[in-house]
């Protein structure tokens, strides 16, 4: 499956000012005991009259310390997206296929990250079945991709909690993914999983639900589910 350059940058037409628009690039990177995992992710969001926005957000898991998540909004103009690639900075929080760097903090706690990812070990995942569905005139309302369905990160990632719980993770061959989705709305509701912390390199499982509003209606729950050895 070949990922399009265009399907990895910028999709946001600026010029379409009375349109709306939601699009979103994302790492998650997993420690293989289960026990830590971090997300991040850079979106833009556009909801006319009100100005476009992009925001960047980290979530630090950790199932016998707590999460903490933190968030940050600026206007879109004051961030970077490349049109043809994954190269993104937002609020000085940058992410590629090859990296994901940054730091945010709010009043319930900070999480800065400085993470190295690759080489691949799995093809992208496309979900589409048709290049042309890409395009925005063409339905789903909602396009998403996965360029990185299987690599490994390496780096480290620093969770600062209320009264000066701090907690230094060192990123030591995670199983990471990165993934872009985007449309004019998100769907209704929807449910995505994906897992690539298999003891075999390359194995990969990714699914997304969802239903769509038509009109008045709901569409039935439509269902995408790719496995790949």
């Amino acid at each position: 499956m070949r990922v399009a350059p265009d399907w990895l940058g910028l999709r946001y037409d600026r010029e379409r000012r009375g349109a709306g628009h939601v699009e979103s690039w994302f790492v998650k990177a997993s420690e293989p005991s289960g026990r830590r995992a971090i997300w991040v992710k850079c979106t833009v969001f556009a909801s006319p009259p009100l100005p476009p926005v992009a925001e960047s957000w980290a979530i630090a898991f950790d199932r016998h310390r707590g999460h903490v998540a933190v968030k940050s909004t600026v206007a879109l103009a004051d961030a970077r997206f490349a049109a043809d690639a994954l190269d993104l900075v937002v609020d000085g929080c940058a992410m590629s296929l090859d990296l994901a760097r940054g730091s945010l903090a709010s009043g319930r706690g900070a999480v800065s990250w400085d993470l190295e990812l690759g080489p691949p070990l799995a093809a992208p995942i496309v979900h589409l079945p048709l290049a042309a569905m890409y395009s925005a005139r063409l339905p789903p309302a909602a396009k998403l991709v996965t360029p990185l369905a299987d690599a490994r990160a390496r780096g480290a990632v620093r969770v600062e909690r209320a009264e000066g719980d701090v907690d230094a993770w060192e990123v030591d061959a995670w199983p990471v993914t990165v993934g872009h989705n985007w449309g004019a709305r998100h769907p209704e509701l929807y449910a995505w999983t994906h897992c690539n912390a298999f003891s075999l390199d390359g194995l990969v499982f990714e699914a997304i639900s969802a239903r769509v509003r038509v009109g008045p209606l709901l569409s039935p729950m439509a269902t995408s589910a790719y496995l790949r050895w």
